[in-house]
């Protein structure tokens, strides 16, 4: 009895202490005006105004999130599908919201005042069950270290269908081991864990694994990220979803969303590409018929040699950028695979054409005006 005495006094000074860490800054808060609540950037540039370290700027940015909005019970099976914009204007609006409009509305403020944050997704479980849901939450970039935050859970509960509105700053900074007790990102990069777990390891409450040989560097491989274009930040996130097994069916929703999205980019990129190339290879062909017909009237009438050059030099290069062109184009949707075979062949086919006419105009004009006229005379290859 007496050592589950100072356990609770323990529990109850500990509490106190998060509590009273940022009590002030939250009660500063709170004092925000009305006018600045309707917009992200009013927030944003409130809490710039007011508060100076990194530390504070995160803190309000959560607790205004988590305090402001009330979860939207009637709609958390069967949410709206809407833009990014559409959830933060929607929940700005009207207060309410589900995981997505949390992390969403903490991701924009947090942005909108120069510090990086992403909305991460995934699932989660209590007390040893998987929920029924998929969720959403934040990585933020804190005074240079990647934290996690959890707006939504970090606001209240829902009991028996009510939401019960009460902070929660487990869901503040929490560490990596912690926050792998109940949330699994699809993407592991965002576990923010030198070991990455896998779904069966989730499942199974280990948050420590050999996915990885050596410790896997998360700051290395998040700065890489951003790097990359958006096809490639979607490719590696289908290839590290597939590294840690598609185990249940929220994984397999979002792997099958990024394929599309990642064919579907593909396909809007590819096709500007490609019509691109098209239009120049046949400017390249319609110029250097030009070129024959001149070079059939036997270069009538005389241009200078600069002139003549120019006449198959310019569709040469017109071809030849094609060609690179093409050879620069790594990803193509399933559905333009064909036509850009097809084009491939076409361009390399026509090669030995565009070649040939290049070095009769090079033989000719290495030769001296006397000689020039024979040249005409010679059988073509």
């Amino acid at each position: 009895m007496f050592m589950k005495k100072i356990l609770l006094l323990f529990i109850l000074l500990f509490s106190n202490s998060i509590f009273s860490q940022y009590e002030m800054i939250d009660k500063k808060m709170d004092d925000i005006p009305k006018q600045y609540q309707s917009t992200i950037p009013a927030i944003a540039n409130y809490i710039s105004q007011n508060f100076t370290s990194e530390e504070d700027k995160i803190r309000v940015a959560f607790y205004w999130t988590a305090t402001n909005i009330s979860y939207d019970v009637a709609n958390m099976y069967q949410p709206k599908i809407q833009t990014v914009d559409e959830k933060i204007s929607s929940a700005l609006k009207t207060k309410k919201g589900v995981c997505m409009h949390y992390a969403e509305v903490f991701n924009a403020i947090v942005n909108q005042m120069g510090m990086k944050s992403y909305v991460i997704d995934g699932y989660t479980k209590q007390f040893g069950k998987i929920a029924g849901l998929s969720h959403s939450w934040n990585a933020c970039n804190v005074n240079g270290k990647w934290c996690l935050f959890d707006p939504t859970w970090g606001a209240g509960y829902v009991n028996e269908g009510v939401f019960y509105k009460k902070l929660n700053n487990v869901y503040f900074k929490s560490t990596t081991a912690d926050f792998l007790k109940t949330h699994m990102p699809f993407d592991y990069m965002w576990q923010l864990n030198e070991k990455p777990i896998t779904n069966d390891d989730f499942y199974n409450d280990i948050t420590e694994s050999d996915l990885i040989a050596n410790p896997y560097d998360f700051n290395a491989a998040i700065i890489q990220f951003e790097t990359l274009s958006e096809s490639d930040k979607m490719l590696k996130q289908i290839e590290r979803m597939e590294k840690t097994g598609l185990k249940n069916n929220f994984i397999k929703e979002k792997y099958t969303a990024l394929q599309k999205n990642y064919e579907g980019y593909k396909n809007n990129n590819s096709i500007p590409k490609l019509k691109q190339i098209v239009a120049e290879f046949n400017q390249a062909n319609k110029l250097l018929n030009d070129f024959i017909l001149y070079r059939n009237s036997r270069f009538k009438p005389m241009l200078s040699d600069d002139k003549i050059k120019e006449k198959v030099q310019v569709p040469y290069d017109k071809w030849l950028y094609c060609q690179q062109e093409l050879a620069k184009i790594t990803d193509i949707s399933k559905e333009n695979l064909l036509n850009f075979n097809s084009l491939k062949k076409t361009v390399a086919f026509a090669q030995k054409r565009f070649e040939a006419q290049l070095n009769f105009v090079n033989d000719y004009l290495s030769k001296s005006p006397a000689e020039r006229a024979a040249a005409f005379t010679v059988k073509r290859k």
